[in-house]
């Protein structure tokens, strides 16, 4: 059976399905950069037999500017000023 696509107009912010759950990180296990793009290495610690392990919880994978961008986004929220969203809206946006 052929796959139904709809079209949808985007408007100011990104689509956000029910099914994203959120993911907390303690910190970068590493960062790596294969081409253009940069793959960072999200864990999380937990105590286990009175060890501490340090557990994969996310891969994040941006492009150069991608990643300049998130970091300064980040970095005004963390100096308590507004976020300024990078995505632009978008007309004639392909869902599936």
């Amino acid at each position: 059976m052929a796959r139904k696509w709809r079209t949808a107009i985007m408007l100011d912010s990104p689509l956000d399905p029910a099914c994203t759950a959120d993911t907390f990180c303690e910190g970068i296990g590493n960062i790596t950069r294969r081409g253009d793009n940069f793959r960072v290495t999200c864990v999380a610690e937990r105590e286990r037999d009175g060890e501490v392990e340090r557990l994969v919880v996310a891969h994040l994978v941006w492009s150069r500017d991608d990643l300049a961008t998130a970091i300064r986004q980040m970095q005004a929220a963390l100096d308590g000023r507004p976020f300024m969203s990078a995505i632009r809206p978008a007309e004639n946006v392909t869902l599936c």
